[in-house]
């Protein structure tokens, strides 16, 4: 019964500007219960509290350092994205239509 996961085009697209699309898991009771039925505010403690026991320093340390690796990551590939390359879009305002054909032929060559 294991069917094979959906592709999305959104998910290529992002693939292709170098993104990872990352998906929640089907709902669980004891990851996403607040608010649905038979739920109360006794559950959601004892939740809460077997989550912060799995939470050890050392498992936080990790999260704390996979997190700043993966800003450092993109904050240099942001640098590397030179703007210096794009050019200008400059839109002439004038009545005259000439500038239009010519904008044209630029592209055209």
């Amino acid at each position: 019964m294991n069917e094979p996961k959906p592709i999305y085009e959104i998910d290529n697209l992002a693939e292709e500007y170098g993104h990872e699309v990352l998906r929640r898991p089907p709902y669980h009771y004891y990851r996403d219960h607040a608010g649905k039925e038979g739920s109360s505010a006794k559950q959601s403690l004892s939740v809460w509290k077997e989550a912060l026991q799995k939470i050890t320093p050392e498992v936080w340390s990790k999260t704390i350092e996979h997190t700043e690796k993966e800003i450092q990551y993109w904050w240099e590939r942001e640098l590397h994205f030179d703007l210096e390359n794009v050019p200008p879009l400059i839109i002439n305002m004038d009545e005259n239509d000439s500038d239009s054909e010519t904008f044209l032929d630029e592209l055209s060559e």
